[in-house]
């Protein structure tokens, strides 16, 4: 309950927008049979969710559409019957990995369990109610393997899901996750239909604060912490306007991401969701 006191009031204020169409998203969409949008977010951001809602809208309002997220198969469940309008949103939070990370969020909330992130799972149903061909999965089982095959479970459940589905896949998970490099899950799935994208704010290089984790006096600490945006293309070049932005070959090599997010804007941090906070637009 003390989470309270690190929630702006804005924050959760007013509901998600329902309908934004993003220039460039379509045109990066392989012409191959199942399609994969792979985004990668650095998780805690207000903007990134919101972004990646627009996406799906676009993308829904044309072709069918299985939305991937860095969950267990458990999470997605419960969040499948949320969007599909069965439970509410106040059974979700209270529920698996949602309720084990709000109860600790200084040592557990890594940013996956946002107000954003709420408000893109709400934003999902609206999109569902009217009529839009949704479907819900998730990247990893219940019992997550050791760290360095997590990847390798991911890119699995992912070509498995997207290979059943007759539509254009959507991934969103952390950014390491949808690089194309090494081992790294992006990487491990069929190059050809498989598209990688990350986010980018205005600007070189941005120092704003996310609800994120890092190492502190040997243990974990999540919270506000500060953030350093910076690759290897200045992203300057390519987002000042909203929307996706190809990279050249060259960059896609120096990088590891086909294209970038360009929200048009600063990235700024989301709390973590708890009952206690629970906006009144929840559903």
């Amino acid at each position: 309950m003390a989470l309270v006191a690190f929630v702006p009031l804005g924050a959760f204020a007013n509901p998600p927008r329902l309908s934004a169409i993003v220039p460039g998203l379509m045109r990066i969409i392989p012409p191959t049979q199942h399609p994969i949008l792979f985004f990668g977010e650095d998780h805690g951001s207000e903007q990134m969710p919101a972004f990646f809602g627009d996406a799906v809208a676009t993308v829904s309002k044309f072709k069918r559409t299985l939305v991937i997220l860095e969950q267990n198969r458990s999470e997605s469940r419960f969040v499948s019957r949320y969007v599909s309008g069965q439970i509410s949103m106040a059974e979700v939070v209270d529920s698996g990995e949602w309720r084990w990370a709000s109860t600790d969020p200084q040592q557990r909330e890594d940013g996956r369990h946002s107000i954003a992130m709420v408000k893109l799972l709400y934003r999902l149903r609206r999109l569902s109610k009217a009529g839009r061909v949704i479907r819900i999965g998730g990247t990893n089982a219940d019992k997550l393997p050791a760290h360095v095959t997590y990847n390798v479970q991911m890119a699995e459940n992912i070509r498995q899901l997207s290979k059943a589905f007759a539509g254009v896949t959507m991934v969103y998970t952390g950014t390491a996750h949808a690089k194309k490099e090494g081992r790294r899950a992006a990487n491990l799935l069929p190059s050809r239909r498989t598209v990688s994208i990350t986010a980018a704010p205005v600007g070189r290089t941005i120092v704003e604060s996310l609800w994120i984790c890092r190492m502190k006096h040997g243990g974990i600490f999540c919270g506000l912490l500060k953030y350093r945006h910076e690759h290897v293309e200045a992203p300057a070049r390519y987002c000042g306007a909203f929307g996706i932005h190809r990279s050249s070959p060259r960059r896609v090599r120096e990088t590891g991401f086909d294209a970038y997010a360009c929200v048009g804007e600063p990235i700024t941090a989301s709390p973590p969701a708890t009952l206690a906070n629970a906006p009144a637009w929840r559903e």
